[in-house]
């Protein structure tokens, strides 16, 4: 057989990623979603959050899949005032189609 092309192999979900999927009683709901256009930042705040109560995380989806260099996605910490703080979560999108963010918390 002279087909050179590379079979398919079926993705396997890693132990990380079954940490990412909603338990049966947890619903699932974007608390954000915002497109980035080609060659452009743009930034949105995840919420205030205490040192008492953090967040578990976040999962963060980005679509059409892309080249990951084509896309960064950050998340800071900003201080604030009472033990309180805000998270924001900043996307560069470094190429040519606009890329659609969809974020959930945990």
């Amino acid at each position: 057989m002279n087909n050179k092309q590379p079979v398919p192999v079926p993705r396997r979900e890693s132990e990380a990623s079954q940490f990412l999927q909603p338990k049966p009683d947890q619903e699932s709901r974007p608390i954000v979603v915002f497109e980035v256009p080609p060659k452009k930042k743009d930034h949105i705040s995840l919420g205030d959050f205490t040192d008492d109560e953090p967040p578990i995380g976040f999962s963060i989806e980005i679509a059409p899949d892309l080249n990951p260099k084509d896309v960064d996605a950050q998340i800071t910490k900003l201080s604030a005032e009472y033990d309180e703080y805000e998270l924001v979560l900043h996307v560069a999108n470094h190429s040519g189609k606009t890329v659609n963010v969809e974020v959930q918390q945990l």
